[in-house]
């Protein structure tokens, strides 16, 4: 269900659509969910394959491959009228309206089209990745004082 795609600091690397069905087919998870975290593991593709097809066009543009850059053009239109209903539902009709002529005037529009859509994640977070990332945040923000202090203490140190 899941293609390989270059890992990030943002890839999901759960394939939790594959274990919901798993789950579903072992009667431990509702047909509802199975479908959810299917769903959102899609969405999720269609997103990753929207941000590749955005920076193969900016390479294409920079280096003037203009046949390539066509190419990613109707790539990123396609793939984001996939997601487009997704898009609505976060950020409202008129955030789709302007974000759909920025599609029209692409390639000359990329810079603002990439602004646009770089937070924009259709795919919904799962519980499990909430709890990760409020926990993840919580610890960061805890270390804040440690590091703060740790950083005080060596400045007053040089400064003797």
């Amino acid at each position: 269900m899941r293609e390989f795609r270059t890992a990030s600091s943002l890839t999901r690397l759960s394939g939790s659509g594959a274990v919901a069905l798993q789950d579903w087919k072992a009667g431990s998870l509702s047909a509802q969910q199975a479908l959810e975290a299917v769903r959102a593991d899609l969405l999720d593709s269609y997103g990753a394959r929207l941000n590749e097809a955005l920076g193969e066009l900016g390479r294409a543009q920079t280096q003037n491959y203009r046949a390539t850059a066509a190419e990613q053009t109707a790539l990123v239109r396609g793939y984001f009228q996939l997601l487009a209903p997704q898009y609505a539902e976060q950020r409202g009709e008129e955030a789709l309206a302007a974000t759909e002529r920025l599609l029209a005037g692409l390639p000359q529009t990329l810079p603002e089209l990439s602004a646009d859509l770089e937070t924009f994640r259709a795919a919904p977070l799962s519980d499990r990745e909430v709890r990760a990332r409020t926990s993840q945040a919580v610890r960061f923000a805890e270390l804040v004082a440690v590091e703060y202090a740790r950083g005080s203490r060596t400045a007053a140190a040089r400064s003797l």
